[in-house]
């Protein structure tokens, strides 16, 4: 939730000269989420760049309230797992993992060089020891042609359908 979010950052702004507060219900400013292709396609008054990876997506801050976006978030969750980026409370548990499980480390979450931060000496240690016990990564399927013994192309996920019905096949 956005007061979770704001408290955890108020928690840990230490020593910076940064200003966080949260912004009102009723303010007329949205994030909208697009693929590059779209960005020229609304006004908008802020964009960052998505670096978590390789993918093209940016973040726009506009001025509606009402603003719908120009990707569905079924299309923007199913990019976001292929290219293995978690996000949420609900993929990444709070308290029960290190951010390298994450790949917090492959997408420059996690600056090595310079500050201090919780786990700093465990993140360390386990980036020169090389070895991270378990990692998120996304999986892709092949169809099999039995008749052939050869795999066919990729099986598509629907968005909407539970992954657990998408693989009983």
């Amino acid at each position: 939730s956005q007061e979770r979010l704001f408290l955890h950052l108020q928690t840990y702004n230490l020593r910076s000269r940064t200003l966080i507060s949260m912004v009102p219900e009723d303010s007329e400013l949205s994030v909208a989420v697009a693929f590059n292709e779209t960005e020229e396609s609304f006004p908008f008054l802020a964009k960052m760049a998505d670096e978590r990876t390789s993918w093209p997506v940016s973040r726009f801050l506009i001025k509606s309230k009402n603003f719908a976006s120009t990707i569905s978030e079924g299309r923007y969750n199913r990019e976001r797992l292929l290219a293995g980026i978690p996000e949420g409370p609900f993929e990444i548990p709070a308290r029960q993992a290190i951010p390298l499980e994450y790949n917090f480390d492959l997408m420059r979450a996690i600056y090595l060089h310079k500050g201090c931060y919780l786990g700093q000496e465990l993140i360390t240690r386990t980036l020169h020891r090389g070895v991270v016990r378990k990692r998120v990564f996304p999986l892709r399927f092949h169809r099999f042609n039995y008749e052939t013994g050869e795999p066919e192309g990729f099986t598509e996920f629907s968005a909407d359908q539970a992954l657990t019905g998408n693989l009983d096949r």
